[in-house]
C-alpha cells in the first residue's frame, strides 16, 4: 500500500498535462479565451503556460521547510512575500540561479541580500538578524539554486526572514542598500510561494490545549504554542494527527491538501467521545494578479491569470467558410468556352459559430469525464496516504512495545544484579530507619516564549526522572510549565507528600534573583518589570516552606538554573545574575549548580555532545554509586564540576546549603 502513493501522484500529473481539456459557452467566437478547470491543481511539473524564468523547477525555498517545523506570521499570508520565523541558526540558501547583486545593510534596522536572476527578476532577502558573512559569496559572483548564502551570527529570541521577488523592466544596479530596496518595492511583486511550491496551513483550536497534541507531516507541534498558528509546508497532501490523552490515547488522523495559491485554515476541536481531531477547514485564495501580469509580460502576450486557479488558454476555432471565390480577369479571358455540366447538390457547410458550439459541447463533456477520473484518483491517493499513516502508526506501536520489553528485561537484570550484591555486602545497622515513602518532583523548562530559550533543561529533567524512578522514587515529571501549570503542579505535589517522606525536588530552567529572593521562571513569563516578575514567577522559598509544613523526613532540592540573566532589555537588567544565597531548614539540603554570581555551563565546548548540562550529568553519575551518602555525593559533584570547568577558563563551584540530620542514601 505504501508503494501506491508516488504512482498515484504521477497519474494526477499525467492527467493534468495530457488531457488539458477546455470548455466554452455556446457564444464562443474564434480566438476567444477558454477556461480549463483542471489547471486549478498544483503540480510540480512545468506548465507550457508559465514563462521559462518562473518555472517552479527553477526555484526553491531559501529555508528548508522539510527539515524543520517553520512557522510564519499571518500578516504576510495576504502578500506576495514569504516570511520564515526562525528560532535557530538556520542556513539561508539561494532560491534560484543568478548573480549576487548586493549584501549588507538594506534599510534602518534591516540587512540582507539582493540577487539578480536575469529577465528583470530580482530576489530580496531581508531580516533584522546579524549575518555571518565569512563564508558568504562576494557581490558580483554567480550563485546557484540551493547554494549556501549565509546564516545568522546571533539570534535574540525569534527572528523573521522575509523573501520578496520583483520584476522590473529597467535594470536595477544601485550600490546603496536603502535605494535598492526603494526601487525594488516600487516594482511588480511575484508571489514567492507560487514560485517555490510553498503552502500555508493555519491551525486554530477550539477547547483546552492541554488535553491533546498535534503532529503535522509527522512533526509534533509544541504543546505550549499559541493558536491560531500558521506554518509553511511543501504543497500537496500533508498528514494531520491529533492525539488525545496521556495514558489512554485516542488518535484521529486526517489528510490536508495544501496549495501555493492560498491559505488552508484547519480547525481542531472536540469530536464527541472520539477525542480531539479535525473539525472543518476553509480555503482563502491569494491575490495573484501582480504575478499574472508579470507572466503575461515575460510570455509576450496580454493574456492574464496564468498563475491563477483557472488558467486561460488561447484556442483557435476553424475559420469561416468563404461564400465566393475571386478569380483574376486574365484567367477568365483565357479559359476555353465549354458546355455547362449539371452540378450535383452539395450540403451547405456549417457556419463558424455552429462549429464553435459543437466543439464547446464536446470539450465540456470530455472535461467533465476527466474531472471525474481526477476526483477518483484523488480519493485513491487520500486512501493510500491514510493507509500508509496507519501502517506507520502500527509499526511505531510495535517498536514501542519491543523497546518496553527490552527495558523491562534490562530492569530485571539490574534488579537481579543488585540483589546479588546486597547478599554479599555486610549488613549496615541503621539507628533510625525511615518509615516514609520516596517521592520526587522534577521540572524542566526549555520553550520560553518571551525570553531566551534553553537547550538542555528538558533533557536534564527526563534523565533525572528516569534515574530517580530506578532508585525507587515515585516521580512527578513536569515539562515546559506555564505560571498556571507550575502552580497547580506544586499544589498537587504538596498534597501528595506525607509526614516522614523522603523528598527530592529538581528544577532545570531559568531562575533569577531580585534582592535576596530567588525566583523560578515559568515559560510564559514576560518580565517587563521586577514587580511583574514577583507576581508571575515562583518563589523558591515557597517550595521549601511547603515541604517543611508537610513535615518531610528529608528534603533535597536541586536547582540547575544559574544561567545568564534572561531579562537584559533596553540597556538595563532586571534582577541579578545567578541565584542569591539561601538557607535550609532543619532536615533540608539545597544545592545550586553554580555559586553566587556564577554561570552554570551547559557544554564544555563545541565538541561536547553530551545531552545534559555539566552539573546534571555529573550528578546523575554519582547518585547511582551504592553505599555513598547524599552529602558525599554532593561534595563529589561539587569538586568534579569545578575541576572540569577550570581548564576552559570558567569558574563554576556549586553552592551547598545543608541542615539535614542523619544519613540519606540514593542507593543504599
Amino acid at each position: 500500500m505504501l508503494s501506491l502513493v508516488r504512482p498515484l501522484q504521477w497519474c494526477i500529473f499525467f492527467l493534468c498535462t495530457c488531457f488539458g481539456v477546455q470548455t466554452a459557452s455556446a457564444e464562443s467566437t474564434p480566438g476567444s479565451l477558454l477556461t480549463n478547470p483542471l489547471f486549478a491543481i498544483d503540480a510540480k511539473g512545468s506548465s507550457p503556460w508559465v514563462p521559462d524564468p518562473l518555472l517552479p523547477e527553477r526555484w526553491s525555498s531559501p529555508v528548508d521547510i522539510n527539515a524543520d517545523l517553520i512557522s510564519t506570521q499571518a500578516v504576510y499570508s495576504h502578500t506576495a512575500a514569504t516570511a520564515f520565523e526562525l528560532s535557530a541558526l538556520e542556513p539561508i540558501r539561494v532560491p534560484a540561479d543568478g548573480v549576487l547583486l548586493y549584501r549588507g545593510m538594506l534599510d534602518e534596522g534591516e540587512s540582507g541580500f539582493v540577487i539578480d536572476h536575469g529577465h528583470g527578476i530580482y530576489s530580496l532577502l531581508s531580516s533584522e538578524m546579524n549575518w555571518n558573512l565569512r563564508t558568504s559569496p562576494e557581490p558580483g559572483s554567480k550563485v546557484e539554486k540551493g547554494q549556501f548564502l549565509a546564516n545568522a551570527a546571533s539570534i535574540d529570541g525569534r527572528s523573521i526572514l522575509t523573501w520578496d521577488v520583483f520584476y522590473s523592466a529597467q535594470q536595477i544596479n544601485s550600490k546603496q542598500g536603502a535605494e535598492l530596496v526603494r526601487q525594488l518595492r516600487s516594482q511588480k511583486a511575484i508571489n514567492t510561494r507560487f514560485l517555490a511550491n510553498i503552502g500555508l496551513l493555519n491551525l486554530t483550536v477550539e477547547g483546552s490545549r492541554d488535553e491533546f497534541s498535534i503532529a503535522v507531516d509527522q512533526r509534533e507541534l509544541p504543546r505550549q504554542i499559541g493558536y491560531p498558528a500558521m506554518f509553511l509546508f511543501e504543497v500537496g497532501l500533508v498528514s494531520l494527527q491529533v492525539t488525545t490523552g496521556t495514558f489512554f490515547k485516542t488518535v484521529n488522523k486526517d489528510v490536508i491538501d495544501l496549495s501555493s495559491k492560498g491559505v488552508v485554515t484547519q480547525v481542531i476541536g472536540k469530536k464527541g467521545n472520539k477525542g480531539y481531531g479535525a473539525l472543518r477547514s476553509t480555503f482563502e485564495p491569494t491575490d495573484l494578479s501582480s504575478t499574472d501580469e508579470v507572466m503575461a509580460i515575460l510570455s509576450g502576450t496580454s493574456t492574464r491569470a496564468m498563475a491563477s486557479a483557472d488558467s486561460p488558454l488561447p484556442v483557435t476555432l476553424p475559420p469561416p467558410v468563404p461564400t465566393s471565390l475571386s478569380v483574376p480577369s486574365e484567367t477568365i479571358a483565357a479559359a476555353p468556352t465549354t458546355t455547362p455540366t449539371p452540378t450535383p447538390a452539395v450540403t451547405a457547410l456549417p457556419s463558424a459559430s455552429a462549429v464553435g458550439n459543437l466543439d464547446a459541447q464536446r470539450l465540456k463533456a470530455l472535461a467533465d469525464q476527466r474531472e471525474q477520473e481526477l476526483t477518483q484518483l484523488r480519493q485513491q491517493l487520500a486512501q493510500a496516504e491514510a493507509q500508509r499513516l496507519q501502517d506507520a502508526q502500527r509499526l511505531t506501536e510495535i517498536n514501542a512495545a519491543e523497546q518496553k520489553r527490552q527495558a523491562d528485561l534490562l530492569q530485571q537484570q539490574i534488579l537481579a544484579q543488585q540483589r546479588s550484591q546486597e547478599l554479599q555486602r555486610p549488613q549496615r545497622i541503621e539507628s533510625a530507619p525511615s518509615t516514609g515513602k520516596r517521592k520526587a518532583l522534577v521540572v524542566g523548562n526549555d520553550l520560553y516564549r518571551h525570553v531566551t530559550r534553553l537547550d538542555n533543561a528538558r533533557a536534564d529533567a527526563r534523565a533525572m526522572s528516569q534515574s530517580l524512578q530506578t532508585l525507587g522514587f515515585n516521580v512527578t515529571l513536569a515539562l515546559d510549565q506555564t505560571e498556571r501549570g507550575l502552580k497547580e503542579t506544586l499544589r498537587n505535589f504538596k498534597s501528595s507528600v506525607e509526614g516522614g517522606d523522603e523528598v527530592v525536588v529538581f528544577y532545570a530552567g531559568h531562575g533569577v534573583q531580585i534582592g535576596t529572593t530567588n525566583y523560578l521562571l515559568p515559560v510564559d513569563i514576560a518580565g517587563q518589570s521586577e514587580e511583574q516578575i514577583r507576581d508571575e514567577a515562583i518563589q523558591m522559598q515557597r517550595i521549601l516552606d511547603d515541604m517543611q509544613e508537610r513535615r518531610t523526613g528529608f528534603l533535597l532540592m536541586i536547582v540547575d538554573a544559574c544561567r545568564d540573566n534572561p531579562f537584559k532589555v533596553a540597556g538595563r537588567t532586571l534582577g541579578g545574575r545567578g541565584l542569591a544565597p539561601t538557607s535550609a531548614a532543619t532536615g533540608q539540603m539545597i544545592i545550586f549548580s553554580a555559586g553566587t554570581g556564577q554561570q552554570a555551563l551547559d557544554k564544555l565546548g563545541v565538541d561536547d555532545t553530551e545531552p545534559n548540562s555539566l552539573f546534571t550529568r555529573l550528578f546523575l553519575r554519582e547518585m547511582k554509586t551504592p553505599g555513598v551518602s547524599v552529602d558525599r555525593v554532593l561534595r563529589t559533584v561539587r569538586s568534579e564540576v569545578a575541576r572540569l570547568a577550570r581548564p576552559i577558563g570558567h569558574e563554576q563551584t556549586p553552592a551547598l546549603y545543608d541542615q539535614s540530620l542523619g544519613d540519606f542514601f540514593f542507593k543504599p
